[in-house]
């Protein structure tokens, strides 16, 4: 969890992309694959249906009951991600650089941020990200506490 907890953006994000993780009922996605929820109730209307229902027919589907939540009191997503190791080779090198080509995360000491210029860490590796201080309290606390129970084996 903490490997992944260094985002380009301060929490809470404001600069959302199209593609952002969403969150849906189970009842309302009929088809989903991977991270993407390609099948919705509404999004398999036909034209007729749609236009029954009181919704605007789009030859193009866009989801129009999109919630932005408030991740500092709602939710908060931590986008794990795999990087390949083309990404990250010379790294040691290209994180020392002044550039954003750097692909492993380092992120800014509190009250620093892209605006303050190149900022480096006491290693000489150039900030990247910012790190999100509720994963780091309330989560991963719970994670390693839940890791942390021995499990008793099931009797077969």
């Amino acid at each position: 969890m903490q490997t992944y907890n260094c985002d380009q953006e301060r929490p809470p994000r404001k600069n959302l992309m199209p593609a952002e993780k969403q969150i849906y009922r189970p009842s309302y996605v009929t088809l989903h694959f991977v991270h993407y929820s390609t099948v919705t109730k509404v999004s398999q209307l036909s034209k007729e249906e749609t236009e029954q229902a009181g919704i605007d027919w789009r030859r193009g589907y866009k989801e129009l009951a999109v919630k932005i939540v408030d991740e500092e009191k709602e939710a908060t997503m931590l986008h794990t991600k795999s990087v390949v190791w083309d990404q990250t080779k010379k790294w040691e090198k290209a994180c020392k650089l002044n550039n954003p080509i750097c692909k492993v995360g380092f992120p800014f000491p509190d009250g620093k941020d892209r605006s303050d210029g190149v900022v480096r860490n006491e290693d000489g590796y150039t900030c990247n990200c910012f790190v999100n201080k509720k994963i780091e309290s309330v989560w991963v606390p719970k994670l390693e506490a839940a890791l942390s129970i021995k499990l008793e084996p099931q009797a077969q």
